[in-house]
């Protein structure tokens, strides 16, 4: 199986996840994030995720960053929600 999105699709996966991070501005972490809903841990363990491993280095940058994006704005929204599963 392979993972290729054409022109659109790549554009609208790259915007939905700066409109991700604009709505939840400032929730870049250094450390790694523990205690989140685990869409980084299934997204990691998702089959397709093998052909970002065997993709360009500029491709598997990307995942890199797209995957720590979502691990902290998990954590901002349980922040945001008091720890609560809201």
């Amino acid at each position: 199986m392979s993972l290729r999105l054409g022109k659109n699709g790549l554009t609208l996966a790259v915007a939905s996840t700066l409109l991700l991070v604009v709505a939840l501005g400032g929730c870049a972490t250094v450390d790694p994030v523990v205690r989140t809903s685990g869409n980084a841990d299934r997204l990691l363990n998702d089959p397709r995720f093998e052909e970002v491993t065997r993709s360009t280095p500029n491709v598997q940058s990307w995942a890199y960053d797209a995957i720590n994006t979502v691990n902290d704005l998990e954590y901002e929204v349980r922040v945001r929600n008091n720890g609560t599963n809201k």
